[in-house]
């Protein structure tokens, strides 16, 4: 009986992948300023007066969007940035199109930037931020519906529900640019830990080849029914995943959206701007909010203007 040859990689191309592995780890941050959000609708919204379950599901769906047009989101930017100037970006998404139908999706996902770590408590404690984070239980199921705490520097492991970065360039610019969000669910078949596995593939597989990435910052959050993966890409760069086309295979991907930028108000203004600059109408939304911030003016390379 034939045996069956073994692949073998020599050991010293093992010590240096290693190497290089480790070296790309020693430059990075432990972890971002971010929030990875996964949010679930509270129930009570479709606690209403349909006749029917549909009928109560629909106007469930509909007083969802509309909470989240006319005071969740604006509230982010208002209170997070204008009042408290911790907030540097806010991109979040809709994704009502899919948690609808595939079990695990949350209704909606984002990506919240602070100036820092040190701001973001800094502005949880205040009274602007304390009745910013009241206005989820309002909307959202709580839990599970959370961010998981900031994202750490991935470092070959993926345990679930830990928000994770592969990398970041210096001075990213997420109000710049177009971020990518990529939704994932396991294949048919495919067990809880063959989808860990694929995902952790995935991030690996970003994290060595991010040389030659288009992307400069990446941001991922698994759970065992689903990963939602955010790619920046700084201004005048064409999002691309050909890089990753074979790892994405691995797992079953329901959804590819790129953010679309919207103007804010100014603050001077905020308060009596027509509510009619920002609606969600179709539940499949990904907005990048534009607005200012006590950061410095940044030019559309991610890099801090001097």
């Amino acid at each position: 009986m034939t045996k069956k040859k073994e692949n073998f990689v020599p050991q010293f191309i093992l010590d240096n992948m290693e190497k290089w592995y480790q070296n790309i780890l020693a430059g990075q941050p432990e972890e971002l300023p971010i929030r990875a959000w996964w949010g679930m609708i509270n129930p009570a919204l479709f606690n209403n007066d349909g006749a029917t379950t549909e009928e109560r599901t629909k106007k469930g769906l509909s007083n969802f969007l509309k909470w989240l047009s006319t005071d969740f989101m604006p509230s982010t930017v208002y209170f997070m940035s204008y009042e408290l100037l911790a907030l540097i970006a806010y991109l979040p998404a809709v994704l009502l199109n899919i948690s609808r139908k595939i079990a695990g999706v949350p209704d909606e996902v984002a990506i919240v930037v602070y100036e820092s770590v040190e701001e973001y408590h800094r502005a949880e404690k205040n009274w602007f931020g304390m009745h910013y984070q009241n206005i989820h239980n309002w909307i959202f199921e709580i839990p599970p519906s959370s961010s998981r705490g900031f994202p750490k520097l991935f470092k070959g492991q993926l345990q679930f529900n830990q928000p994770y970065f592969m990398y970041t360039r210096k001075n990213v610019n997420w109000q710049g640019g177009i971020t990518r969000l990529i939704v994932l669910v396991p294949k048919d078949g495919q067990t809880e830990e063959q989808f860990r596995r694929a995902v952790e593939a995935l991030a690996k597989g970003m994290q060595l080849g991010f040389d030659s990435a288009g992307a400069d910052c990446v941001v991922l959050r698994a759970s065992a029914q689903c990963a939602t993966l955010w790619r920046h890409f700084a201004e005048g760069i064409e999002p691309d995943d050909t890089d990753i086309e074979s790892l994405l295979n691995e797992t079953s991907v329901v959804k590819t959206k790129d953010s679309e930028k919207v103007a804010v108000p100014p603050k001077e203004e905020f308060g009596l701007a027509d509510r009619s600059w920002f609606a969600l109408q179709t539940g499949d939304e990904f907005p990048n909010f534009q607005f200012e911030t006590g950061r410095p003016e940044q030019s559309d390379d991610g890099l801090i203007s001097m």
